[in-house]
């Protein structure tokens, strides 16, 4: 989900869906692809959510999500949005576009 903010971009609701994760975090350009840096709060049911202000342009994505041990952290790509781009991996990365407001 899209709404608008003043400077132009929008706040993007990311949600993911991770049963018996321990952590999530969304990833991508936005916070130099750091696992970790852009944690998803739980919000009940298994579902994890963040929300971010991105500037208009293309950002790619992915969720890192990490189980009882960190190292068994997995890269996600987000199974609610049809968007996908190449990523240069096997997997594309997931995609969401900001328009340009005029």
């Amino acid at each position: 989900m899209l709404t608008e903010d003043a400077a132009g971009g929008q706040v993007v609701y990311f949600g993911h869906f991770a049963p018996l994760a321990q952590r999530v975090s969304v990833v991508g350009p936005f916070n130099g692809w750091r696992p970790n840096a852009t944690p998803l709060t739980p919000v009940g049911d298994d579902w994890w959510h963040v929300a971010l202000q991105l500037p208009p342009g293309e950002h790619c994505y992915r969720f890192w999500v990490e189980y009882s041990d960190p190292a068994t952290g997995v890269w996600r790509r987000d199974p609610e949005n049809p968007d996908v781009v190449e990523s240069g991996y096997m997997e594309g990365h997931s995609v969401v576009e900001i328009q340009v407001k005029h």
